[in-house]
């Protein structure tokens, strides 16, 4: 299978890059041929599997919450692959990762968020969506949802991932035009989709996006990074 990695790094984010990089070639999807799809205020010089796209900075929370207008906007070259992976800048493959994570056939896959999963109860809400029902990312609270998903990691069927893009694309710019940016930014926007369409969904263990610093017993295939969010996020 042709595989793209999609990744974003704006500012000091661009130092991440190439550890992340190096972990995907050695432990993802190690049976497929893979292309990396990096948007990135600052081009620098990488192999010839790293396709780079020139993006604006925009600071938090803009460098996040536009992901899907850049992937959307790219979709002439991201449709060369058979299926795209978004994975956060500050994260690390840390084991394998094989093909049980492949989305089946129109599908895509998504990641249950360790903090309500691992932390779960059951007097807890599961997750924290948008709430404002003015918001195009509202998710009504009596809405049948197998989880709450992370935004750290998450992929499918290129057709599919992109028909998802478009679709967040637009409920942001209508988000937008009402003056609404969702409690979560794009994570929110990405579980309205994936609520609507969770038919086509493959959930995978929070061990897919878990954060470095938590010593629970499961198993940890890629890790969230800790940070100084402040630090990083500076001119």
């Amino acid at each position: 299978m042709k595989v793209g990695i999609l990744n974003i790094a704006t500012g000091n984010y661009r130092h991440y890059f190439p550890a992340l990089y190096y972990t995907i070639k050695k432990y993802f999807l190690p049976d497929h041929e893979k292309t990396f799809f990096y948007f990135t205020d600052f081009p620098e010089k990488f192999p010839d599997d790293v396709c780079q796209f020139q993006i604006a900075r925009q600071g938090f929370p803009g460098d996040s919450l536009l992901r899907y207008h850049y992937f959307s906007s790219a979709k002439d070259a991201l449709s060369q692959v058979d299926v795209l992976y978004y994975l956060d800048v500050d994260m690390l493959v840390v084991d394998w990762v094989g093909d049980n994570i492949l989305p089946d056939s129109g599908g895509l896959v998504a990641t249950a968020h360790p903090g309500f999963y691992d932390n779960y109860t059951p007097s807890a809400p599961l997750g924290t969506p948008e709430g404002r029902t003015e918001s195009t990312a509202y998710i009504d609270p009596s809405e049948s949802r197998p989880a709450y998903w992370a935004g750290g990691f998450n992929g499918g069927e290129t057709s599919a991932f992109l028909d998802m893009a478009e679709v967040i694309r637009a409920n942001i710019d209508a988000d937008f035009e009402k003056q609404i940016i969702a409690v979560w930014h794009d994570e929110s926007h990405l579980n309205r989709y994936l609520v609507s369409n969770q038919g086509i969904v493959k959930t995978l263990m929070p061990s897919y996006c878990y954060p470095e610093s938590w010593n629970l017993p499961r198993a940890k295939k890629i890790l969230a990074l800790d940070k100084d969010h402040a630090a990083i996020r500076k001119p």
